[in-house]
This record gives structure tokens, C-alpha cells and sequence, in this order.
């Protein structure tokens, strides 16, 4: 009997001993697999380095240097509306295959103190809800936050006017640009001023003029994309729309940035022997163009998943990612 407690006793020992020694193997593997990922991003970092092959004017910056966005974007939204709570509205969408959607792109003013969002809540209470069946697409409200207070309130009645999902930003601190229709189907939406008290002026840009390519506070830069044409736009603060500058450009336009007191503006462009840049100075409209930062012999062996062009300030900032290491981000800096 004393020898079959013994055996028990000595199992257990046995038994804890063993699954200490597992969990200290699996962890040491662990940490080798870490090691070895880490070790092997850094080679293969540093191989991309070497091999890269820069044009001069452009150097290659610490990632960590770099904000590429200019705006901020969290903040909380109320989680009640109309009585009923965030979580009981998905239920009802989920039972009736609806599609809602509580909070999107979400835009702080310069100052903190309001935020706008999409959503169309009101479109879905009024279709599935209250069974409006007349309502044939879905619209979006846009809504206005007082981050001091926790007030939200709505500003573009969605089932009055919808409001686009594309195209809004802050000019001021209490004034934001956006684009919005009468209906979904309507062919020509007009970008609006809007106002935290929900008031609005129309900016009357010639419908040709259909793209924004860029916008820094109270100016924007819109493109014909049929004829690669440009306007500079300012707002004044009695919301009237000034032209600063008409622009063309004989290659197709890819992409555009506007420098941080919109004294500059870089273009993306393209032609036969690939992209460029072309840097215009917006008061004298003196052009320049610029090398692409990485040559083409690196271009051809390090093929290029993913890549940027933007200001940062006066700055311009060009940043890439490789398809041999995709969680990599690479940036450069153009010196004249």
C-alpha cells in the first residue's frame, strides 16, 4: 500500500517536472521564432538599402519622422439614438438583411472642438422601421459633435439631400467642405460650405472641374480629368469660392498634393518613360520636374508593391513599399 502511495507521489513530481520543462521549450521556441523573423527583416532591410540606387536631391528618412496624415480622426460617438441603443439597431439590421452604418469617416475640426461623421440612420429607421417603402436607395446624413460638450446633432438630413461619402474636410474651425445631391441618382452633386449650426452656401465650381486631387485647410485643388486641367481654390470667411491659379498640364495627371500654404503643388504625371514629378510654383507658376527618387535599375530589381507622393509642410515626401517586404515602408526626402 505504501509503495503504490509512493508511485503516486513520485507520478506527480514526475508529471509537474515534465510540463515545467514543455512550457520552457515552447517558450524558447518562441522567442527563437521571434528572433529569426526579426533577424531576417533586418537582413532583408538592409540588403533593400544597400541595393537601392537613389537619384540625388532625395534621401532616405526614418519612417518614424514622418506623419503622413494631416488630419485627426478618433473621437466617440453616442451610442443611443431616437430611444433606441447602437446594439438593438444592428439587431433589427441583422433580422432584416438591412445594411447600417453607425459612424463613418469620422473628421475632427482644426481646433478639436467639433467632429462630423456619416451615417445612415435615418434612411434605416425610415425604411425598415417605420416601412417607408418609397425610400429606393441609401442616403447618408451627415452629423456634428461638440467634443466639449458630448452634443450630437444632424447637418445634412439625409432624407432631404444625401451626402456623399467622398470628399469632405474641415477649412476652419467651425466650417467643413462637402459634397452632397438631392438624390442619389442626381448627376451633378454641388460641394457646399457647411457650418456647425447646419448652414450652408453653395460653391459654384464648373461641373468639369470633377475630381479634388488635394486640399490643405481653406484651399483645393480640383481637376478636369478629361482635358488634365487644374484650378487652386481658396474659401474665404464669408464662404465665397476665389481662384488662385489655373494650371495644365500636357502629361495625363496622375495624382496632386498642395504644400502646407498651398504655395506649391506637386504632380504626379506620366508619359513613355514612366512617372514624374513636376513641381509648380502657384505664383509664378514657374515648372520643374523632378526624378523619380528610386532609378530605374532598382526600380526593374526591387519591384515596387505600393508608392506616395506628398508634402510634408514645404517638404516633399515620397514613400514606397517593395512587393520583397510589403510590411516595410520606405520614405525619402526631396533637397534642392
Amino acid at each position: 500500500m505504501r509503495l503504490i502511495e509512493k508511485n503516486k507521489i513520485l507520478n506527480k513530481i514526475l508529471y509537474k517536472k515534465t510540463s515545467i520543462l514543455l512550457a520552457i521549450f515552447l517558450i524558447l521556441v518562441a522567442l527563437m521564432f521571434v528572433f529569426v523573423d526579426k533577424t531576417g527583416s533586418e537582413v532583408e532591410s538592409t540588403e533593400m538599402d544597400a541595393n537601392l540606387e537613389i537619384h540625388d536631391n532625395w534621401v532616405l528618412l526614418d519612417d518614424k519622422e514622418i506623419i503622413e496624415n494631416r488630419e485627426m480622426h478618433e473621437f466617440d460617438v453616442l451610442q443611443v439614438y431616437k430611444g433606441k441603443s447602437r446594439d438593438e439597431y444592428y439587431n433589427i439590421a441583422n433580422q432584416k438583411g438591412a445594411y447600417l452604418t453607425w459612424c463613418l469617416e469620422p473628421k475632427i475640426s482644426q481646433d478639436g472642438s467639433f467632429g462630423i461623421f456619416y451615417t445612415n440612420r435615418d434612411y434605416f429607421i425610415e425604411k425598415y422601421i417605420d416601412k417607408n417603402d418609397n425610400l429606393d436607395s441609401n442616403r447618408y446624413s451627415i452629423f456634428v459633435k461638440n467634443i466639449r460638450t458630448g452634443e450630437e446633432k444632424t447637418l445634412v438630413n439625409g432624407l432631404l439631400e444625401t451626402a456623399y461619402l467622398t470628399n469632405s474636410w474641415w477649412i476652419s474651425d467651425d466650417r467643413f467642405i462637402c459634397m452632397k445631391a438631392k438624390s442619389c441618382n442626381d448627376i451633378e452633386p454641388v460641394y457646399v460650405v457647411c457650418d456647425v449650426e447646419g448652414e450652408t452656401s453653395i460653391l459654384y465650381i464648373p461641373h468639369e472641374f470633377n475630381q479634388v486631387l488635394s486640399y490643405v485647410d481653406n484651399y483645393f485643388l480640383m481637376l478636369n480629368s478629361s482635358l488634365d486641367k487644374l484650378r487652386l481654390y481658396c474659401v474665404d470667411e464669408k464662404n465665397n469660392l476665389v481662384l488662385i491659379k489655373k494650371m495644365v498640364s500636357f502629361d495625363p495627371i496622375e495624382s496632386g498634393d498642395i504644400s502646407e500654404k498651398a504655395e506649391k503643388v506637386l504632380l504626379e504625371v506620366s508619359d513613355e518613360d514612366g512617372l514624374k514629378l513636376k513641381l509648380i510654383d502657384v505664383e509664378t507658376g514657374q515648372e520643374k520636374l523632378l526624378n523619380n527618387p528610386i532609378k530605374r535599375n532598382s526600380r526593374v530589381k526591387n519591384k515596387i508593391y505600393f508608392e506616395k507622393f506628398f508634402f510634408k509642410e514645404d517638404d516633399i515626401i515620397y514613400s514606397c513599399v517593395f512587393e520583397s517586404n510589403y510590411k516595410e515602408k520606405y520614405y525619402f526626402k526631396y533637397s534642392d
